[in-house]
């Protein structure tokens, strides 16, 4: 109809990695749909956040994919139901910081900060920012955290690596920033298996995020515009 008649449709979904979950549940498949045009597509990281955004979602005109991550069901927090959603297309720094930004959504924002927390007993400041929708992306809010962090990044997602969305975000991190260094940090391009264990040694966890971000705080970045 090009964009003449709305689209007024919310579908709610899950995805990703818990215990005893096979493969083909496990996956995390948001790579499938973000390219879409007109499609909004988002993955909320808290319970505040999984009722905002899907009060948000039932408000909007177009076509929207909320996608919730199994594995965060069981976390309990403090919601304000009162609360005037954000914006669709927003993202929300989860925690401030100048030596290095780490960007994420769902599992991996939550993971992230827990990397962040002991990062800062190094005395390594990381931003995390969540980035909540994937579909607008907040390139405004992307490109303000690279350049409080010098230009040193760091995308994590749960999907495997290849042809995930960090590759897009990294992409248009270095277009528009030519100076940043940027690394992606995701599971391997397998299956993810039902053991507890071997989940843990393929997905990006705390631990591996304070790796890859202890290593590239130390490089030195900048993020002069292109």
């Amino acid at each position: 109809t090009q964009g003449r008649a709305p689209v007024p449709m919310v579908v709610r979904t899950q995805q990703g990695a818990t215990h005893g979950s096979c493969a083909q549940t496990s996956q995390s498949l948001e790579a499938l749909l973000f390219p879409i045009p007109g499609l909004l597509l988002g993955m909320p990281a808290t319970p505040q956040d999984a009722y905002d955004m899907l009060r948000a979602a039932a408000a909007a005109d177009d076509p929207t994919i909320l996608i919730e991550a199994r594995g965060i069901y069981p976390r309990k927090g403090e919601v304000a139901f009162g609360k005037v959603p954000d914006p669709i297309g927003t993202a929300r720094l989860a925690r401030d910081g100048g030596d290095l930004a780490i960007i994420a959504w769902g599992t991996a924002a939550l993971e992230a900060l827990d990397a962040a927390e002991k990062l800062a007993t190094e005395g390594i400041q990381a931003a995390v920012l969540d980035l909540r929708w994937l579909a607008p992306l907040d390139e405004r809010e992307i490109s303000d955290v690279v350049r409080k962090a010098k230009g040193r990044v760091l995308v994590v997602h749960e999907a495997n690596r290849t042809g995930g969305v960090g590759a897009e975000i990294a992409a248009r991190i270095h277009e528009n920033h030519r100076d940043a260094i940027v690394r992606r940090l995701g599971a391997p391009d397998t299956r993810i298996p039902a053991s507890p264990v071997l989940q843990a040694a393929l997905l990006p966890k705390a631990d591996a995020i304070v790796a890859t971000a202890r290593a590239l705080a130390k490089q030195s970045g900048a993020a002069q515009p292109a």
